[in-house]
Order: C-alpha cells, then sequence, then structure tokens
C-alpha cells in the first residue's frame, strides 16, 4: 500500500512532535539488492539537474583514487555537464558503493492538499517519518524515508508558516538500504541520524540550518560510530526545550544490543554510554526528562514486550 503523508493544522496547534516507523512491516528481501547509484541521477528531470547542487559521500575505507573521482563527477555536475558526470559514475567502479546527497538551489515546493490537511514532501510510499520544530524560528521540520525499488532515499523538508505550505530543500539517497533514520532539532541546527551500508554499518549524522533548512556544507557528514553490526533502528534526542546543550544517538543493533553515543551542539566527538541492553529488537524512541535532564528509551524487545528505560 502507498503511503502519502499528509500535515494537518491540529498538530501545530497542539505543538505535537510525531513520528511514524513502518520499519517491522517492510521485510521484503528484495529492498536488500544494491542499484547503480547514478540511476538516481539518470531519472531527474532536466529541471531538477539544473536546480541541483550535488556531492558525493564515500565509505571510510574509500582510497584516495575513489575520492579523486567523486570530485571529478561532482564538479562535472555542478559545472552543469549531467550527462557526462553520469558517464563517469557508471565508469568509475569505485564509486559503487557511494551515497549521493542533493541540495536543491531553489526548495521544490508541494502544493497537494486534502481538505485542511497539506501534503509533505513530493513522494509516496514513505516508510519513515521525523518531526520537529525550531522554537527560535517557529520552523517546521519533517525527514522523510522512502523506498524507490531498491534503493532507500531521505528528505528534509521545511514549513516556515506553521504546516501550510512545505518544500523539499535536501535529498538523499544511497545504491543499498538503510534501516531507519531519525531527526531532531538543537540549537539553530536540524539534525538526520541516518545509516550508510559499506562493508560494514556506519551511523552518520547530518545537520542542516533551522532558518532555511539549507545542509550545513561545513560540517558535511560525521561518522557517530561503526561497531561492524547492522543498524535496525535509530533514535535522536536533544535537550533543546531545557538547556539545549546535548545530543544523542540511540541505536538498536542486529545482536539485539542498544548503544547510546551523546555529545553536545558541536556533534564532532562522541562519547559511548552503554545502557547495558542486549535484548532490543524494534520500535525504539527517545526523550528527554527536564529539567535535570534525564534521558528515557522504550522499545519492543525480542520477546515483543514493550520496555522503558532510563532516569540516565
Amino acid at each position: 500500500m502507498k503511503k502519502v503523508l499528509f500535515f494537518s493544522s491540529l498538530l501545530v496547534l497542539c505543538g505535537m512532535v510525531w513520528a511514524m516507523n513502518y520499519q517491522d512491516i517492510d521485510v521484503n528481501p528484495e529492498r536488500r539488492e544494491s542499484k547503480p547509484i547514478w540511476k538516481g541521477l539518470e531519472r531527474l528531470t532536466l529541471a531538477e539537474k539544473e536546480n541541483a547542487i550535488l556531492e558525493i559521500e564515500l565509505s571510510n575505507d574509500a582510497g584516495l583514487e575513489a575520492i579523486e573521482h567523486s570530485k571529478l563527477v561532482e564538479n562535472t555536475w555542478n559545472s552543469g555537464d549531467y550527462d557526462g558526470a553520469i558517464e563517469l559514475f557508471r565508469e568509475f567502479t569505485d564509486l559503487k558503493d557511494a551515497a549521493c546527497g542533493i541540495q536543491w538551489k531553489e526548495p521544490i515546493a508541494t502544493s497537494a492538499k486534502w481538505g485542511d490537511d497539506v501534503q509533505i514532501g513530493t513522494r509516496d510510499s514513505i516508510y519513515v517519518v521525523c518531526l520537529d520544530v525550531d522554537n527560535a524560528t517557529n520552523n517546521l521540520f519533517a525527514a522523510l524515508l522512502y523506498p524507490e525499488g531498491t534503493q532507500h532515499q531521505w528528505t528534509v523538508n521545511i514549513s516556515e508558516d506553521t504546516g501550510k505550505t512545505w518544500t523539499e530543500t535536501y535529498y538523499w539517497w544511497a545504491a543499498t538500504y538503510i534501516n531507519d533514520i531519525s531527526a531532531v532539532v538543537l540549537g539553530n541546527r536540524f539534525y538526520v541520524g541516518y545509516s550508510y551500508q559499506g562493508d560494514s554499518t556506519s551511523a552518520r549524522i547530518r545537520r542542516f540550518d533551522t532558518d532555511s533548512g539549507y545542509v550545513d556544507a561545513a560540517y558535511w557528514w560525521v561518522e557517530v560510530f561503526d561497531l561492524g553490526s547492522e543498524i535496525l533502528d535509530i533514535a535522536i534526542a536533544s535537550t533543546a526545550d531545557y538547556t539545549d546543550m546535548f545530543i544523542l544517538y540511540f541505536a538498536i543493533l542486529a545482536d539485539d544490543s542498544l548503544r547510546c553515543y551523546w555529545d553536545d551542539t558541536t556533534a564532532t566527538s562522541w562519547e559511548d554510554f552503554d545502557p547495558g541492553i542486549g535484548n532490543a529488537e524494534r520500535g525504539l524512541d527517545a526523550c528527554c526528562q527536564g529539567p535535570l535532564d534525564y534521558m528515557w528509551v522504550s522499545y519492543i524487545g525480542t520477546d515483543d514486550s514493550l520496555y522503558v528505560s532510563g532516569a540516565w
């Protein structure tokens, strides 16, 4: 069944933050099959190509040759030679496991409505939804994860008028699958946590300006951890409503362990905190309890029971 996300003004009036996760529903093994990453560039319309600033994301073990090739593809694309960039992508086999990010020069607006509700994003079959609000600007943000064929993709969307209209500012996709994303506001940034599937699964994070929704190009992306295990579920939480100081990155791994990493607003030097949980399977969520900044998580265990743990 295709899922299209609509935003109701009632959510704004109630001040709610809503997250949906269909991760445990989609069990089709075909989604794990790789598809050439350049296909994502090939399917863009000419107008989209002209509106796209391309960046290529590589695995941590990428060699100098792969880095040089990625820069050549980026420069070729961003100079306006889209066909040449796609052909280079096809030729460079060392980029087959890369991911692509596109910063739209002009955000792409959505205008579909259903009664009083407004569609968020330009695509259907949404898989995960993460919503948050920036208290300083009142801007709303939605990070959406959705599959298209065997590729998994996510976008950043912003509303500057309490949810009446939305625009897509950023578009990311990889040749292989990812299970989950999570997103949260901290300070003047909107953070999106996701996984990068290469030889192992790297937990990564990007951030976006809360006044525009544009990617923080200086920050680019940061690896939070890589423990050599597949990441099944992600939940990011922050103390934005209290001290505005800390961000936490929770994840359920394939070995049923729940891991936590935290940092301050620099979000570049992540510290490991082991909550001692080894029976986590799915349905992960996390929040902060102020004013003492206690952190709590909930999850469904391997015995299908719901657990809540925290006061850390």
